[in-house]
């Protein structure tokens, strides 16, 4: 057994080689993720807001977390990893063109699978109602097939309106 402090431990990794949750640093609530090479890591707030952050879940590798953190705009759901750090959930989702979020206000995320891209939670709908929510995040290696197909169809339409 391992003590992780005076904290409060949400999620575990599939092989329990990462731990999420959130502890106090100063006055005020901070996401931590541990791990055994790494220790315990703060994994910081969203930008605004009063400085607190509370992590939920964690993917099966433990390379991507969820939780709740506050803005500018009040409780708002995150997304972490290592590379990106701590995002706006609803941020992401309307960058990779997720339908559905239109007017949704995405509160706190709860939970994740295990290749870290559907995440559950809850929000205020458009209605002004709470809800809960399931989000996936599109693979970015579909997003590129895409982009790259689309391309491969712009430039032979070049080449055939060349010909004629």
């Amino acid at each position: 057994m391992v003590g992780l402090g005076g904290r409060l431990a949400f999620g575990v990794s599939a092989n329990g080689s990462a731990v999420v949750g959130f502890g106090t640093s100063g006055l005020e609530n901070e996401a931590f993720r541990w791990t055994e090479a790494g220790g315990m890591v703060g994994l910081g707030d969203l930008s605004g807001g009063e400085f607190s952050s509370e992590a939920r879940a964690i993917s099966a590798d433990g390379s991507v977390v969820v939780g709740r953190a506050s803005s500018g705009s009040g409780d708002e759901a995150f997304i972490w990893d290592e590379e990106n750090g701590m995002r706006s959930l609803r941020d992401i989702l309307i960058a990779q063109s997720v339908g559905g979020i239109q007017g949704w206000s995405l509160r706190d995320a709860r939970g994740i699978s295990a290749d870290g891209r559907t995440i559950v939670g809850y929000g205020i709908n458009p209605s002004g109602y709470e809800e809960a929510f399931i989000a996936t995040i599109p693979e970015p290696s579909s997003a590129i097939f895409i982009g790259i197909g689309l391309i491969g169809m712009s430039l032979r339409r070049r080449d055939i309106s060349k010909k004629h």
